[in-house]
């Protein structure tokens, strides 16, 4: 088991590293496709991750609204942006519970996620988003390669959307993911 959760991440990190040079380079694709529930694509992997959660002793509250305007986009990569936060959520959430929700507005889609965990200090909120950046809190896990989160921005913003987040260190951080839509008739 451990020489199979060993080429899992080795796998995942060369990914990683093979998407940022992509991104970097300009060169990112983005496999478009109509019709995407983003409150089912949070709900699949959520239950993906089920494992870690109960693992940690953590509550992942869902707050998935059930009646979503579908979006265009690449599926994938959608999903691999939820990944990315919730991973980070789990990751640096020791006690208590992460949160995610979606929610429409007139003109987006609004993916929140919120964690009762350390939180950032102000002074490392640049870092989060930048290659290889990772807070002091993340070097001292010493998980991760600082990819996730620039990955997910990058993506996020390629389907013309935001991600930002709020934290409070000793409180936790909270996500935010806004993705433009048009109504499919």
């Amino acid at each position: 088991m451990r020489v199979v959760s060993s080429s899992e991440h080795l796998l995942s990190l060369i990914n990683d590293i093979l998407d940022m040079s992509k991104i970097k380079a300009g060169a990112l694709t983005l496999h478009l496709e109509n019709n995407i529930d983003i409150s089912a694509l949070a709900a699949s992997v959520i239950d993906s991750l089920e494992g870690q959660v109960q693992a940690k002793g953590i509550v992942m509250v869902r707050r998935l609204a059930p009646e979503m305007p579908l979006i265009t986009g690449d599926r994938r990569r959608l999903i691999q942006v939820i990944l990315n936060i919730l991973v980070n959520a789990i990751k640096f959430t020791e006690k208590g519970s992460i949160t995610i929700q979606t929610s429409v507005t007139e003109y987006e889609i609004r993916i929140m996620v919120q964690d009762t965990g350390m939180g950032i200090a102000p002074e490392e909120y640049d870092a989060v988003f930048q290659p290889f950046g990772q807070s002091e809190t993340g070097r001292r896990h010493e998980q991760g390669t600082g990819l996730g989160m620039p990955i997910a921005k990058s993506l996020v913003e390629a389907h013309g959307g935001q991600i930002w987040f709020e934290s409070v260190i000793g409180q936790g951080t909270t996500f935010y993911v806004t993705l433009p839509y048009t109504l499919l008739e």
